[in-house]
């Protein structure tokens, strides 16, 4: 597998999502950010080693093009303050 490189162009979307590491994983992640000097952005890196995983794998390309919808993210609206105050009162 050919190693991550700088990246070209920022992504134009992002979304967030939060992702539980083992602490050696974890460390292991942000070791090759630093390698690479992606030490400001450790989350190209990521995004990068998806991209690569993603890109060589036959089986799961042809999956996906039976399954065009897999993965989709629903973008979710942002609540107001005031909306979020009511929620929680409710909830209490």
């Amino acid at each position: 597998m050919a190693p991550i490189t700088k990246r070209e162009k920022p992504e134009p979307r992002t979304v967030r999502r939060i992702t539980y590491w083992t602490a050696s994983k974890l460390k292991l992640y942000l070791a090759y950010a630093d390698y690479l000097g992606e030490t400001d952005d450790p989350d190209y890196v990521l995004m990068a080693m998806v991209d690569s995983i993603t890109d060589e794998d036959d089986d799961f390309r042809a999956w996906l093009a039976v399954h065009p919808k897999a993965g989709i993210v629903e973008a979710k609206p942002k609540r107001s303050a005031k909306s979020k105050k009511t929620a929680d009162r409710v909830a209490a």
